[in-house]
């Protein structure tokens, strides 16, 4: 052989791949991938075993049954999430519970171990009865009896709720016949207005008023509170809580009027000082001068009354109480309107 055949022998010998090379390179690649198998493996066994260790904490924290657990699973299965994630977001869990509802017949008759019952229970369990008012109201299911809402400008009490329906004590002149619309509001104090929409399921006559049975709004629709400017003001307010249906109208002459100095107004509402403490929903009548101009018999419903700090004007110990106005007719609203427009307008005309 010559010496240059033997140098391209030699070279093409040191560039041809070697069968032992490739054979250890392919166990260490089968080596990796059973290694990343096995941590694989091993993670998702260490976050199921977390996953059971949370729901059996959550389960005992809130000390549920076993017909809790079950409810709790269904409503799972239907929202297509984990049990712990319906049962800690109110948010999961009213919008599961209302999709499980969807498939129950209507009833009036709410027995002691039916699904609207366990469903009940389990809200409570849950934390998710009695809510705060400061919680977005995302259903009527949420409301709780005693809580006054308006009915075609007039205000109506809450009696019963249940995962069903709900009743209230209404005026005599709302439709009584089953299946007609019926449309409201509520008022949470610190958080917004909610306009609902239910239909009458049934109505039955009650002292002196009617007794309105109402499916549930699973979408009450939510209107700020601050939707319009406040000034300050000053002047005295006269005010009167309005009778609900139902009850007994007060004894001639009991009833006088409370008296409260205004502290600023807007044509949604208006905070004054007054001296004793008010209930948040009370329904009640408003008199009060602006502007120049007088306001006679001007629904309204308290939002808020709590006692008023050491760092805002008023005396020690009054109160300070918030008004939405409820019952505003045209005319008086436009009235209020130019007053204040009049009112925000005087720093600005007296420096020109």
């Amino acid at each position: 052989m010559k010496p240059v055949d033997s140098f391209f022998s030699g070279l093409r010998g040191a560039f041809h791949p070697d069968d032992d090379a490739g054979v250890v390179l392919l166990v260490l690649l089968a080596a990796a991938l059973v290694g990343v198998l096995i941590w694989f493996v091993r993670r998702r066994r260490r976050q199921a075993t977390a996953a059971v260790e949370e729901w059996r904490r959550f389960v005992a924290q809130h000390h549920l049954t076993i017909n809790d657990v079950e409810v709790l699973e269904a409503l799972a299965a239907v929202a297509g999430q984990s049990p712990l994630a319906i049962g800690s977001r109110l948010e999961a869990f009213e919008k599961a519970t209302a999709a499980a509802l969807q498939n129950q017949a209507p009833t009036l008759l709410v027995r002691e171990n039916d699904f609207f019952t366990r469903l009940r229970n389990l809200r409570h369990a849950l934390g998710f009865a009695n809510l705060p008012d400061h919680f977005p109201l995302l259903t009527t299911r949420e409301l709780l009896p005693g809580t006054t809402v308006e009915l075609r400008g007039a205000p109506a009490s809450i009696i019963e709720v249940t995962e069903a329906y709900w009743s209230i004590n209404s005026p005599t002149d709302l439709p009584v016949g089953a299946g007609a619309v019926v449309e409201g509001a509520v008022i949470r104090a610190h958080d917004a207005r909610y306009v609902l929409t239910c239909r009458l399921l049934a109505a039955k006559p009650f002292d002196h008023g009617r007794v309105l049975v109402l499916s549930h709004d699973e979408a009450p629709a939510r209107a700020q509170l601050r939707e319009f400017v406040r000034v300050d003001a000053q002047g005295t307010v006269r005010f009167r809580p309005v009778p609900l249906p139902g009850t007994p109208p007060p004894a001639k002459g009991a009833a006088a009027d409370s008296i409260g100095s205004l502290v600023d107004v807007s044509l949604g509402g208006m905070a004054l000082h007054v001296a004793s403490v008010w209930p948040e929903g009370t329904p009640v009548v408003v008199a009060f001068e602006f502007g120049g101009e007088a306001f006679q018999g001007i629904g309204a419903v308290v939002l808020d009354c709590r006692v008023v700090a050491p760092s805002e004007p008023g005396a020690a110990g009054e109160q300070l109480l918030r008004l939405t106005f409820r019952l505003f007719s045209a005319g008086d609203e436009q009235r209020l309107a130019a007053a204040i427009t009049a009112h925000t307008a005087r720093p600005v005309m007296a420096e020109s």
